[in-house]
């Protein structure tokens, strides 16, 4: 079994621009890799971080915004 199967599972959570940047800064500075922060951080798969990574590569903060604030009316 893997370290992860004790974990609650996240999957519906909104993440915080602040989590987010969070993640990636310690990626960054602390050179994990995707499992190791994805374990460190409690986040159910390392798709998610990978997803904020080209998010935010794309288009910034911007990229990492939650969903629902990304829909103007």
């Amino acid at each position: 079994h893997t370290a992860e199967d004790g974990l609650l599972p996240r999957k519906n959570q909104d993440y915080s621009i602040d989590f987010k940047l969070k993640v990636l800064k310690a990626i960054e500075q602390q050179h994990l890799s995707l499992h190791q922060a994805y374990v460190k951080f409690n986040i159910p798969t390392r798709s998610i971080i990978a997803k904020w990574q080209k998010d935010f590569t794309n288009f910034g903060l911007e990229g990492l915004q939650p969903k629902a604030d990304k829909i103007y009316e």
